[in-house]
Parts: structure tokens; sequence; C-alpha cells
């Protein structure tokens, strides 16, 4: 799976790679990112390397934004979005569990959160509203079928 290059302090909720928005644009200057995207304020990239993954036959796993994919599907042959779906309250629940935004920044991700609660043109649906393995299993046996 490649890690994504986000410009916000690390988390423990996710594996990615924090860089500071100077960083980021001396890195996008320097085409190290294959695909890239803001959002919520941030800057997100995903690395250029996935490009010789992808000469090698090898398959990438990659956490991208619904914005990113029709992109993503121009650039990419046989790109297969799986989305994770949570029921809202889940979603809001989780949100602030990870308390990374507050104010008016909390009610705007969460409003978006609302907005895109569904995603039918996805390949694939996982439903995130039991336990993480449950999740994951769902996952995990789409990616075996699928490649």
């Amino acid at each position: 799976m490649a890690k994504r290059f986000i410009t916000r302090n690390p988390s423990e909720f996710e594996d990615n790679y924090s860089i500071t928005p100077e960083q980021f644009q001396e890195m996008d200057k320097q085409a190290k990112f294959a695909l890239k995207w803001h959002v919520y304020d941030l800057d997100y990239g995903v690395p250029a390397e996935i490009d010789d993954w992808l000469k090698k036959g090898h398959s990438v796993i990659v956490n991208v934004s619904r914005m990113i994919i029709p992109e993503a599907r121009k650039l990419y042959k046989n790109v297969k979005v799986i989305f994770i779906e949570v029921p809202i309250e889940l979603t809001i629940k989780r949100i602030m569990e990870r308390g990374r935004e507050k104010g008016k920044s909390l009610k705007k991700r969460i409003e978006r959160a609302k907005k895109y609660q569904k995603y039918p043109e996805a390949d694939f649906i996982v439903d995130n509203s039991k336990d993480l393995d449950h999740a994951i299993s769902q996952f995990l046996d789409y990616i075996i079928r699928t490649i």
C-alpha cells in the first residue's frame, strides 16, 4: 500500500508521511506525486513511485479522496474503487473521537461527511458499521477476488 503525503501533523489513526506545505510545494515542483489534491485546507499527494510499481506489474492500494478518482481513472487502467461506507451517526462519532478538528472546521468536516455518505460509482462497497475485523475481511476478500 502506498503511503500518502499530507500537510498535517502526524496522526495515530493514519499511516502517512506528514510534511509541511512548503515541503509539499517543493515535492510538487519536482513531480514527486502521481496524484495530488487539496481538501480540508490540507494537501495530499500519492508518491510517483507507484508508477514504477505498476510498470512492474504490481497491484497498488491507495487511500484517496473521491475528488481525485476521475483523474486516477484517466491516468491508470484497471482502477478499482473501494468505498468505505459508514452511517452518518457513526461517522460523526469517529470524527469527534479523533479530535483533529475544532469549531468551524469541525462543523465543516461534519457537513462534508453528511454530503458524501454514498459513492454509487464505486466498484465495491465495504460496510464499516460493525467491528473493524468485519470491514477488513470484506476489503481483503474483494482484493483477493479482484487481483
